[in-house]
C-alpha cells in the first residue's frame, strides 16, 4: 500500500509496477486507490492465492518482496504494514530507513516502545 502523490502520473508509474511485478508473478492484480487528500492517494494491492496449495505462501511472500523493492526503487514507500511486511522490508541502507532511525532514536532513547518491531 504505497503512498504517493495524488497526480496522474505517479499514480500511472505505481500502477504499471503493480501490475506487472503481480503478472510475472502469475497472480491478478488487484489495486485499490484510496484519496487521503488533494495531495496524496494510496495504492492498495491486495493478493488473492489458495493457500491450501502446497507452496503458495511462499510464492506469496516472494511477490511481496519483488514489488515493496520495485515499488521502493521508485520511490513509493509504505504507508502501512504487517508485522510480516516490516520483517520482510529493504536492506536498511537507504536514507529513508537511516531517516527512520533517526528519528526512533530521538523519540525512543531507550528502546522501549515495540522494541525490535520497526527498525
Amino acid at each position: 500500500s504505497p503512498v504517493l502523490p495524488f497526480t496522474s502520473d505517479h499514480v500511472r508509474s505505481a500502477v504499471e509496477i503493480i501490475s506487472a511485478v503481480t503478472l510475472e508473478a502469475g497472480f491478478e492484480p488487484f489495486i485499490t486507490l484510496q484519496c487521503m487528500s488533494e495531495r496524496s492517494i494510496i495504492l492498495v494491492a491486495s493478493l488473492h492465492y489458495d493457500r491450501d496449495v502446497p507452496g503458495e505462501d511462499e510464492h506469496g511472500r516472494a511477490w511481496y518482496r519483488a514489488l515493496a523493492g520495485r515499488l521502493r526503487a521508485a520511490g513509493y514507500y509504505a504507508y502501512r504494514q504487517s508485522t510480516l511486511a516490516l520483517a520482510e522490508e529493504g536492506d536498511g541502507g537507504d536514507a529513508y530507513d537511516d531517516f527512520l532511525r533517526t528519528l526512533k532514536r530521538a523519540l525512543d532513547p531507550k528502546g522501549i516502545l515495540a522494541p525490535g518491531r520497526y527498525i
